[in-house]
């Protein structure tokens, strides 16, 4: 009895020794557990965020796509719209046949609009661009549009102005001018017609001339001479004295002068 006693006291004795730590490893294997959980759950969420996210960015890049496509069909129409058969236009610049435009100074263009069809034009807006020389689908600068909003009838003419001015920031050299005219007919059928549509040339920008500063230098010049001729020419002169020079009348050779005369000569003064 007392050897059982004591086999029973060892085996408390070592249960009291290994609770704690099966204990602990209980605990941390859970928390290993309840850790790992939470770890897959945040991927979840991060999987389904990021899903949501290109999603959504599917969703951005297919409407800028349809914008884009949008666009350029708008533009597709606006390039394929044509002059009216019923129309001749045309435009000039008045004063400038070599077709030169100084950087920074403004242009201007006559437009001639005759409206030789059977029914009304009514001329909405006018546009002008430089473009590329050798490819004139690149813009290298976009004029005003001016509106116009003006009904041509039938069989009559009607004359615009439009006006642009080229970037001073352009050198010398060719560059491609289009002038654009468009209108509807009585039928709201829209036409463009290219006025112009030709190679110009670009030249160095207009000095301008300051009438001002032109009367001021004048001015101060002519002050300058005039102040010079009467305070240093005049008193220069005024004051130099022309020395005085003894006269001398020259008497001729002194001395005998008869042995250089003829003897006839000499005799006839004699005997006078």
């Amino acid at each position: 009895r007392i050897f059982k006693m004591k086999v029973a006291g060892w085996k408390l004795v070592m249960l009291a020794l290994l609770l704690p730590t099966a204990l602990s490893f209980v605990g941390k294997v859970r928390a290993d557990g309840s850790a790992g959980d939470v770890a897959d759950v945040d991927e979840d969420m991060n999987d389904v965020g990021d899903e949501v996210d290109v999603e959504s960015l599917d969703e951005e890049d297919t409407e800028e796509e349809e914008d884009e496509e949008m666009t350029l069909d708008e533009d597709e129409d606006d390039e394929d719209l044509d002059a009216s058969q019923d129309v001749e236009a045309v435009a000039y610049f008045i004063g400038n046949e070599k077709n030169e435009f100084p950087a920074g100074s403004e242009a201007t263009a006559l437009i001639l609009f005759d409206n030789q069809g059977t029914g009304p034009f009514q001329i909405r807006t006018i546009e002008g661009s430089f473009r590329h020389p050798q490819e004139f689908r690149y813009f290298l600068q976009n004029f005003s549009i001016d509106v116009a909003n003006v009904t041509v009838p039938a069989g009559e003419q009607t004359t615009f102005v439009y006006k642009f001015t080229p970037s001073d920031q352009f050198d010398p050299r060719d560059i491609g001018l289009v002038i654009n005219i468009n209108y509807v007919d009585d039928v709201e059928s829209s036409f463009r017609d290219a006025v112009f549509n030709d190679t110009v040339f670009i030249t160095d920008p207009i000095t301008p001339v300051n009438y001002m500063e032109m009367v001021v230098y004048s001015s101060v010049s002519i002050f300058a001479v005039y102040y010079a001729y009467t305070h240093v020419f005049r008193d220069s002169s005024s004051s130099f004295t022309p020395s005085s020079s003894s006269s001398k009348t020259e008497t001729g050779t002194e001395g005998d002068l008869s042995e250089w005369l003829p003897e006839d000569t000499i005799g006839a003064k004699k005997s006078n």
